[in-house]
């Protein structure tokens, strides 16, 4: 009988000892907390069409395209969100269609669109690209782009 207690007594200190070890080698692991999650994607540029409201003075966006890097295998999706520098921010669902490492093109904000920002002058727009990847989101990357009216 005290054999068999000194043995179960072993086997529960090496159980214990195991368990200290595998805690103490996990615990510098991260969760999914997105701190350590690298930039998924790169910005290119952000190239825009304005196009008059007909009296030439004010421009309207019509078509919005993003050129950027897709860093991961395959095929993404996000978030573009899009601060014109006076309150206004609008947020579009984006896919980004390309390979580990090309440069590839998407169509952001298509000619169909009924409704375009307005501006006068000079105008700042902060573009900035949110991805999704195997269930972390990346953090967002600004461009800032300086446009012009006529």
């Amino acid at each position: 009988m005290k054999k068999n207690l000194k043995k179960m007594f072993v086997i529960f200190v090496v159980a214990v000892a195991v368990l200290v070890v595998l805690m103490l080698l996990t615990s510098g692991c991260k969760t999914n907390d997105n701190s350590d999650v690298k930039n998924f994607a790169d910005v290119v540029s952000v190239d825009a069409r304005w196009e008059p409201d007909g009296t030439g003075a004010v421009l309207y966006l019509s078509n919005l395209t993003l050129r950027f890097v897709n860093k991961t295998p395959g095929y993404q999706y996000g978030d573009l969100t899009i601060d014109w520098g006076d309150g206004r921010v609008e947020t579009i669902g984006i896919d980004l269609r390309s390979t580990n490492g090309e440069e590839a093109t998407e169509n952001i904000w298509r000619g169909e669109r009924a409704r375009g920002y307005n501006f006068k002058g000079e105008i700042t727009v902060t573009i900035k690209l949110t991805i999704q990847f195997l269930g972390y989101t990346s953090p967002a990357f600004p461009k800032t782009v300086t446009m012009m009216s006529l």
